[in-house]
C-alpha cells in the first residue's frame, strides 16, 4: 500500500505523490475525510510531543476507558471524534496501534495521539 504524505501550502493540503488507480483514489479521499474531522494536519517533519500527565483517582478504580482518557486529557473534543480517531487506528498505546475503543489504560500506561504523550499514574 502507498503512503501519502502532506504539506500544508496556503488553506490547502497538496499530496507529494498522486494516486494511480481507483483503489488508490479512494484510499485518499477516507484519509482526507477522516484528517479533516478530526482537524489533523500532518507533515513530514517530526514535531515535539506534548506530554500529559494523567493521574487515576480512587473513584475511577484501577483502569480508566481510552475514550474517556482522550475527553478527560482534551485531547478529542467529544467521544464521538475520540471513538473515531481509535477506530481508525490514530491512537497508539505502549507504542502499538489501539483499536479497541474501550481498551482498559491502567497505571504505566503511555497513550500517544495527535502530538500528546499521555502517561497514566496513580
Amino acid at each position: 500500500m502507498q503512503r501519502y504524505y502532506f504539506f500544508t501550502c496556503s488553506d490547502f493540503l497538496l499530496p507529494k505523490t498522486y494516486p494511480t488507480s481507483i483503489v488508490d483514489m479512494l484510499t485518499l479521499i477516507h484519509f482526507f475525510c477522516v484528517s479533516l474531522q478530526l482537524g489533523i494536519i500532518i507533515n513530514n517533519t517530526t514535531k515535539k510531543m506534548k506530554e500529559i500527565n494523567f493521574t487515576l483517582s480512587c473513584g475511577e478504580g484501577d483502569y480508566i476507558q481510552l475514550i474517556q482518557l482522550l475527553k478527560a486529557t482534551n485531547c478529542v473534543e467529544s467521544g464521538s471524534v475520540a471513538q473515531m480517531a481509535v477506530s481508525e487506528g490514530l491512537v497508539k498505546r505502549n507504542g502499538e496501534t489501539e483499536l479497541r475503543k474501550r481498551a482498559k489504560c491502567v497505571a504505566g500506561d503511555i497513550i500517544e495521539f495527535d502530538g500528546n504523550r499521555i502517561v497514566v499514574k496513580v
